[in-house]
Protein backbone atom coordinates (compact mmCIF):
# COMPACT_ATOMS: atom_id res chain seq x y z
CA UNK A 1 0.00 0.00 0.00
CA UNK A 2 2.81 2.39 0.81
CA UNK A 3 4.74 1.40 -2.89
CA UNK A 4 1.79 1.99 -4.08
CA UNK A 5 0.54 5.64 -2.32
CA UNK A 6 4.72 6.39 -3.35
CA UNK A 7 4.57 5.74 -6.94
CA UNK A 8 1.03 7.53 -7.09
CA UNK A 9 2.66 10.71 -5.39
CA UNK A 10 5.81 10.89 -8.10
CA UNK A 11 3.76 10.18 -11.15
CA UNK A 12 1.04 13.00 -9.55
CA UNK A 13 4.38 15.50 -9.66
CA UNK A 14 5.73 14.70 -12.77
CA UNK A 15 2.51 14.88 -14.76
CA UNK A 16 2.32 18.24 -13.08
CA UNK A 17 5.90 19.15 -14.00
CA UNK A 18 5.13 18.43 -17.95
CA UNK A 19 2.02 20.73 -17.69
CA UNK A 20 3.78 23.57 -16.49
CA UNK A 21 6.05 23.41 -19.12
CA UNK A 22 3.81 22.77 -21.65
CA UNK A 23 2.16 25.55 -20.88
CA UNK A 24 4.85 27.44 -20.87
CA UNK A 25 5.91 26.47 -24.20
CA UNK A 26 2.54 27.14 -25.42
CA UNK A 27 3.05 30.69 -23.92
CA UNK A 28 6.43 31.17 -25.48
CA UNK A 29 4.63 30.12 -28.97
CA UNK A 30 2.56 32.51 -29.37
CA UNK A 31 3.48 35.64 -31.03
CA UNK A 32 3.08 38.81 -29.26
CA UNK A 33 3.22 42.59 -30.99
CA UNK A 34 6.19 45.02 -29.10
CA UNK A 35 7.68 47.69 -29.62
CA UNK A 36 11.43 47.86 -29.93
CA UNK A 37 14.11 50.16 -29.16
CA UNK A 38 17.58 50.17 -30.93
CA UNK A 39 20.72 50.52 -28.38
CA UNK A 40 23.11 53.06 -29.84
CA UNK A 41 25.95 55.08 -28.24
CA UNK A 42 24.82 58.73 -27.99
CA UNK A 43 26.29 61.58 -26.49
CA UNK A 44 24.54 62.48 -23.62
CA UNK A 45 25.09 65.16 -20.56
CA UNK A 46 24.99 62.49 -16.72
CA UNK A 47 23.01 64.35 -14.61
CA UNK A 48 22.64 63.73 -10.39
CA UNK A 49 19.29 65.18 -9.12
CA UNK A 50 19.54 65.38 -5.40
CA UNK A 51 16.97 65.49 -3.08
CA UNK A 52 18.14 68.51 -0.66
CA UNK A 53 16.87 70.62 2.18
CA UNK A 54 17.88 73.95 2.52
CA UNK A 55 19.22 75.15 5.90
CA UNK A 56 20.83 78.42 7.27
CA UNK A 57 24.28 78.74 7.03
CA UNK A 58 24.69 80.34 10.73
CA UNK A 59 22.36 79.14 13.36
CA UNK A 60 22.61 79.74 16.86
CA UNK A 61 20.79 79.90 20.26
CA UNK A 62 21.39 83.34 22.36
CA UNK A 63 22.13 82.60 25.66
CA UNK A 64 22.35 85.49 28.34
CA UNK A 65 25.58 85.90 30.13
CA UNK A 66 24.30 86.56 33.77
CA UNK A 67 21.05 86.38 35.70
CA UNK A 68 18.20 88.95 35.13
CA UNK A 69 14.99 89.34 34.54
CA UNK A 70 13.65 90.30 30.97
CA UNK A 71 12.65 93.67 30.53
CA UNK A 72 11.84 93.75 26.85
CA UNK A 73 11.50 91.63 24.08
CA UNK A 74 11.72 94.60 21.01
CA UNK A 75 11.94 91.76 18.25
CA UNK A 76 9.25 89.30 16.99
CA UNK A 77 9.38 85.67 15.48
CA UNK A 78 10.31 86.13 11.67
CA UNK A 79 11.92 89.86 11.83
CA UNK A 80 15.02 90.34 10.06
CA UNK A 81 17.47 92.00 12.23
CA UNK A 82 20.90 93.63 11.58
CA UNK A 83 24.09 93.23 13.72
CA UNK A 84 24.32 94.61 16.93
CA UNK A 85 20.57 95.33 17.11
CA UNK A 86 18.89 94.86 20.57
CA UNK A 87 16.85 90.91 20.66
CA UNK A 88 16.47 90.44 24.38
CA UNK A 89 16.71 93.85 26.84
CA UNK A 90 17.23 92.46 30.82
CA UNK A 91 16.52 94.08 33.68
CA UNK A 92 19.62 96.19 34.75
CA UNK A 93 18.98 98.22 37.97
CA UNK A 94 21.19 95.95 39.31
CA UNK A 95 23.88 96.27 36.76
CA UNK A 96 23.54 100.16 37.34
CA UNK A 97 24.48 100.22 41.05
CA UNK A 98 27.55 97.81 40.36
CA UNK A 99 28.81 100.26 37.79
CA UNK A 100 28.28 103.68 40.19
CA UNK A 101 29.94 101.25 42.73
CA UNK A 102 32.97 100.53 40.60
CA UNK A 103 32.87 104.62 39.39
CA UNK A 104 33.41 105.68 43.40
CA UNK A 105 35.32 102.66 44.20
CA UNK A 106 37.52 104.06 41.28
CA UNK A 107 37.50 108.10 42.07
CA UNK A 108 38.64 106.43 46.34
CA UNK A 109 41.48 105.04 44.61
CA UNK A 110 42.26 107.96 42.46
CA UNK A 111 42.11 110.18 45.50
CA UNK A 112 44.91 107.28 47.51
CA UNK A 113 46.87 107.67 44.57
CA UNK A 114 47.16 111.33 44.76
CA UNK A 115 48.07 111.30 49.03
CA UNK A 116 50.13 108.43 48.06
CA UNK A 117 52.14 110.79 45.81
CA UNK A 118 52.33 113.91 47.87
CA UNK A 119 53.33 111.46 51.07
CA UNK A 120 56.71 110.27 48.37
CA UNK A 121 57.08 113.33 47.31
CA UNK A 122 57.80 114.35 50.82
CA UNK A 123 59.46 111.57 52.00
CA UNK A 124 61.71 111.71 49.10
CA UNK A 125 62.70 115.30 49.77
CA UNK A 126 63.23 114.35 53.23
CA UNK A 127 65.69 111.03 52.63
CA UNK A 128 67.58 113.25 50.21
CA UNK A 129 67.96 116.13 52.70
CA UNK A 130 69.40 113.49 55.36
CA UNK A 131 71.70 111.39 52.42
CA UNK A 132 73.48 115.00 52.06
CA UNK A 133 73.95 114.91 56.15
CA UNK A 134 74.58 111.51 56.43
CA UNK A 135 77.87 111.71 54.22
CA UNK A 136 78.91 115.06 56.02
CA UNK A 137 78.59 113.42 59.04
CA UNK A 138 76.52 115.34 60.26
CA UNK A 139 73.06 113.53 61.12
CA UNK A 140 72.90 110.99 64.10
CA UNK A 141 72.37 107.23 62.49
CA UNK A 142 69.35 106.74 64.22
CA UNK A 143 67.83 109.99 62.79
CA UNK A 144 69.10 108.64 59.19
CA UNK A 145 67.53 105.12 59.54
CA UNK A 146 64.70 106.11 60.51
CA UNK A 147 63.94 109.13 57.15
CA UNK A 148 65.13 105.93 55.13
CA UNK A 149 62.85 104.11 56.58
CA UNK A 150 59.88 106.33 55.83
CA UNK A 151 60.87 106.86 52.52
CA UNK A 152 61.02 102.90 51.60
CA UNK A 153 57.10 102.49 53.53
CA UNK A 154 56.03 105.94 51.21
CA UNK A 155 57.47 104.55 48.42
CA UNK A 156 55.60 100.97 49.17
CA UNK A 157 52.40 103.27 49.70
CA UNK A 158 52.99 104.41 46.37
CA UNK A 159 53.04 101.59 44.64
CA UNK A 160 49.68 100.02 46.79
CA UNK A 161 47.76 102.93 45.57
CA UNK A 162 48.72 102.28 41.82
CA UNK A 163 48.00 98.83 41.65
CA UNK A 164 44.50 99.85 43.55
CA UNK A 165 44.14 102.28 41.20
CA UNK A 166 44.33 99.67 38.38
CA UNK A 167 41.94 96.96 40.01
CA UNK A 168 39.35 99.72 40.34
CA UNK A 169 40.08 100.54 36.52
CA UNK A 170 39.04 96.52 36.38
CA UNK A 171 36.19 96.67 38.21
CA UNK A 172 34.55 99.59 36.28
CA UNK A 173 35.44 97.74 33.57
CA UNK A 174 34.03 94.48 34.82
CA UNK A 175 30.63 96.68 35.73
CA UNK A 176 30.43 98.58 32.20
CA UNK A 177 31.01 94.89 30.68
CA UNK A 178 27.84 93.49 32.76
CA UNK A 179 25.74 96.52 31.81
CA UNK A 180 26.38 95.70 28.39
CA UNK A 181 25.34 92.16 28.74
CA UNK A 182 22.14 93.16 29.60
CA UNK A 183 21.39 94.11 25.87
CA UNK A 184 21.54 90.74 24.01
CA UNK A 185 22.44 91.99 20.53
CA UNK A 186 22.28 90.46 17.27
CA UNK A 187 25.36 88.87 16.77
CA UNK A 188 25.23 89.23 12.46
CA UNK A 189 22.61 89.95 10.45
CA UNK A 190 19.96 87.67 10.67
CA UNK A 191 16.46 86.48 10.91
CA UNK A 192 14.94 86.12 15.15
CA UNK A 193 13.39 82.45 14.98
CA UNK A 194 11.68 80.83 18.27
CA UNK A 195 11.74 83.17 20.98
CA UNK A 196 12.08 81.01 23.79
CA UNK A 197 11.48 83.38 26.67
CA UNK A 198 8.67 86.05 27.55
CA UNK A 199 8.82 89.59 29.17
CA UNK A 200 9.08 88.83 33.08
CA UNK A 201 10.93 85.66 32.95
CA UNK A 202 13.63 84.99 35.03
CA UNK A 203 17.33 84.55 33.52
CA UNK A 204 19.61 81.94 35.03
CA UNK A 205 23.09 81.73 33.99
CA UNK A 206 23.92 77.70 35.93
CA UNK A 207 22.64 76.30 33.80
CA UNK A 208 21.96 78.50 31.03
CA UNK A 209 18.91 80.01 29.83
CA UNK A 210 18.22 79.86 26.28
CA UNK A 211 16.59 82.98 25.10
CA UNK A 212 16.09 82.58 21.09
CA UNK A 213 16.98 81.43 18.22
CA UNK A 214 18.79 83.42 15.37
CA UNK A 215 19.93 82.44 11.87
CA UNK A 216 21.80 84.03 9.00
CA UNK A 217 19.92 83.41 6.08
CA UNK A 218 20.78 85.93 3.67
CA UNK A 219 23.57 82.88 2.46
CA UNK A 220 21.70 79.97 2.82
CA UNK A 221 22.91 76.11 2.77
CA UNK A 222 21.61 73.57 0.07
CA UNK A 223 22.20 69.75 1.81
CA UNK A 224 21.18 66.39 -0.30
CA UNK A 225 22.84 63.10 -0.29
CA UNK A 226 23.96 61.45 -2.73
CA UNK A 227 24.43 58.08 -3.30
CA UNK A 228 28.29 56.39 -3.83
CA UNK A 229 27.90 55.18 -7.67
CA UNK A 230 27.35 58.38 -8.54
CA UNK A 231 29.70 60.22 -6.19
CA UNK A 232 32.23 60.34 -9.24
CA UNK A 233 30.02 62.74 -11.21
CA UNK A 234 29.89 64.99 -8.39
CA UNK A 235 32.95 67.19 -6.89
CA UNK A 236 33.65 69.92 -4.65
CA UNK A 237 33.77 73.14 -7.00
CA UNK A 238 31.76 72.06 -10.11
CA UNK A 239 28.78 74.12 -11.12
CA UNK A 240 25.48 73.36 -9.84
CA UNK A 241 21.74 74.52 -9.90
CA UNK A 242 19.64 74.58 -7.08
CA UNK A 243 15.93 74.34 -7.71
CA UNK A 244 13.42 75.50 -5.07
CA UNK A 245 10.01 74.61 -7.49
CA UNK A 246 7.65 76.16 -4.44
CA UNK A 247 9.32 79.30 -4.67
CA UNK A 248 11.12 80.32 -7.81
CA UNK A 249 10.71 80.19 -11.33
CA UNK A 250 14.48 79.63 -12.55
CA UNK A 251 16.77 77.32 -10.76
CA UNK A 252 19.90 79.53 -8.81
CA UNK A 253 23.36 78.66 -10.49
CA UNK A 254 25.73 77.86 -7.75
CA UNK A 255 28.80 75.34 -7.03
CA UNK A 256 29.33 72.40 -5.09
CA UNK A 257 30.78 73.72 -1.57
CA UNK A 258 32.00 70.77 0.11
CA UNK A 259 31.40 66.96 0.10
CA UNK A 260 31.23 65.01 3.50
CA UNK A 261 34.34 62.80 3.34
CA UNK A 262 32.31 59.89 5.56
CA UNK A 263 29.22 58.36 3.89
CA UNK A 264 26.60 57.01 6.21
CA UNK A 265 26.96 53.38 6.18
CA UNK A 266 23.05 52.31 5.94
CA UNK A 267 22.42 54.46 2.63
CA UNK A 268 25.99 54.58 1.18
CA UNK A 269 25.54 58.39 0.80
CA UNK A 270 27.58 61.13 1.43
CA UNK A 271 26.35 64.82 1.75
CA UNK A 272 26.60 67.42 -0.83
CA UNK A 273 26.82 71.14 0.81
CA UNK A 274 26.00 73.68 -1.60
CA UNK A 275 25.73 77.84 -0.42
CA UNK A 276 23.53 80.23 -2.33
CA UNK A 277 22.75 83.80 -1.85
CA UNK A 278 18.82 85.14 -0.78
CA UNK A 279 19.16 88.36 -1.60
CA UNK A 280 15.45 89.03 -1.47
CA UNK A 281 14.38 86.53 1.45
CA UNK A 282 12.21 84.35 -0.40
CA UNK A 283 13.76 81.37 0.99
CA UNK A 284 13.45 80.34 4.00
CA UNK A 285 15.28 77.35 6.53
CA UNK A 286 14.27 73.81 5.91
CA UNK A 287 12.45 74.27 2.47
CA UNK A 288 12.64 71.11 0.14
CA UNK A 289 14.92 72.03 -3.00
CA UNK A 290 16.55 70.20 -5.86
CA UNK A 291 20.31 69.79 -6.45
CA UNK A 292 21.42 69.37 -10.16
CA UNK A 293 25.07 68.05 -11.02
CA UNK A 294 25.63 67.78 -14.93
CA UNK A 295 28.70 66.05 -16.06
CA UNK A 296 30.66 66.29 -19.32
CA UNK A 297 28.89 65.20 -22.45
CA UNK A 298 30.29 61.56 -23.12
CA UNK A 299 29.45 58.90 -25.76
CA UNK A 300 27.57 55.66 -24.12
CA UNK A 301 25.10 53.32 -24.59
CA UNK A 302 21.84 54.34 -23.28
CA UNK A 303 18.52 52.31 -23.19
CA UNK A 304 15.17 53.91 -21.72
CA UNK A 305 13.96 53.62 -18.35
CA UNK A 306 10.41 52.47 -19.40
CA UNK A 307 12.26 49.00 -21.27
CA UNK A 308 14.03 48.22 -17.92
CA UNK A 309 12.06 45.91 -15.26
CA UNK A 310 13.43 46.65 -11.82
CA UNK A 311 13.20 43.76 -9.12
CA UNK A 312 14.61 46.41 -6.81
CA UNK A 313 13.58 49.83 -7.45
CA UNK A 314 15.76 52.35 -7.58
CA UNK A 315 18.45 49.75 -7.67
CA UNK A 316 21.62 49.50 -10.26
CA UNK A 317 20.49 46.14 -11.91
CA UNK A 318 17.30 45.02 -14.32
CA UNK A 319 17.03 43.10 -16.99
CA UNK A 320 15.44 43.83 -20.76
CA UNK A 321 14.49 41.75 -23.25
CA UNK A 322 16.53 41.09 -26.27
CA UNK A 323 15.33 40.51 -29.66
CA UNK A 324 16.78 37.89 -31.88
CA UNK A 325 15.30 35.89 -34.83
CA UNK A 326 11.83 37.26 -33.91
CA UNK A 327 12.79 35.59 -29.87
CA UNK A 328 12.93 37.86 -26.61
CA UNK A 329 15.74 36.41 -24.17
CA UNK A 330 15.89 37.64 -21.53
CA UNK A 331 18.95 40.13 -20.48
CA UNK A 332 20.63 41.29 -17.21
CA UNK A 333 21.86 44.60 -16.87
CA UNK A 334 23.38 47.17 -14.54
CA UNK A 335 22.83 50.61 -15.42
CA UNK A 336 24.82 54.19 -14.49
CA UNK A 337 23.86 57.91 -14.68
CA UNK A 338 20.11 59.25 -15.73
CA UNK A 339 19.81 61.62 -17.94
CA UNK A 340 16.27 61.93 -18.13
CA UNK A 341 14.11 59.26 -19.90
CA UNK A 342 17.67 57.09 -20.36
CA UNK A 343 20.02 55.32 -18.49
CA UNK A 344 23.37 54.59 -19.18
CA UNK A 345 24.23 50.92 -19.99
CA UNK A 346 27.27 49.74 -17.39
CA UNK A 347 26.98 46.13 -18.16
CA UNK A 348 25.23 43.73 -20.28
CA UNK A 349 24.69 45.15 -23.87
CA UNK A 350 26.47 45.57 -26.83
CA UNK A 351 25.45 48.41 -29.66
CA UNK A 352 22.98 47.76 -32.37
CA UNK A 353 20.90 45.35 -30.28
CA UNK A 354 17.30 45.56 -29.97
CA UNK A 355 15.59 45.30 -27.09
CA UNK A 356 11.57 45.43 -26.15
CA UNK A 357 10.36 48.74 -25.60
CA UNK A 358 6.60 48.36 -24.86
CA UNK A 359 4.89 44.89 -24.07
CA UNK A 360 7.53 43.44 -22.60
CA UNK A 361 6.06 43.29 -19.07
CA UNK A 362 3.80 40.02 -20.07
CA UNK A 363 6.89 38.59 -21.67
CA UNK A 364 8.71 35.64 -20.96
CA UNK A 365 11.91 34.40 -21.54
CA UNK A 366 11.69 32.62 -24.89
CA UNK A 367 8.59 34.49 -26.19
CA UNK A 368 8.27 34.94 -30.09
CA UNK A 369 7.64 38.60 -30.94
CA UNK A 370 7.16 40.36 -34.09
CA UNK A 371 8.39 44.06 -34.26
CA UNK A 372 5.80 46.47 -34.88
CA UNK A 373 8.09 49.79 -34.38
CA UNK A 374 11.75 50.87 -33.68
CA UNK A 375 12.99 53.63 -32.00
CA UNK A 376 16.62 54.70 -30.91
Amino acid sequence: MKRFFCAFFFGFVLLSGCAKQATREKQTDIVRPVGAYKVVMREFVPTVEISASILASKQVTLMAKLPAEVKKLPVVEGQFVRKGEPLVILDDKDYQLAMKQALAQREAAKAGLKAAEVAFENASSTFKRFSSLKEKEAVPDNDYEKVETGYKAAMAQLEVARAQVKLAEVGVEAARTNLEYTVVRAPFDGVVGTILVNQGDRIQVMPPTPLLLFAQISELKVVGAVVDRELGLVKEGIPCEVFVDQVLDAPIEAKVDRIDPILDPKTRAANVHVLIQNPDMKLRPFMSARIRVKGEPKKALSVPDDAIIRPDLGGSKGFVFVIKDGVAKRQEIETGLRNGAYFEVVSGLQEGVLIVRGGHTTLVDGQKVEVKEVSQ
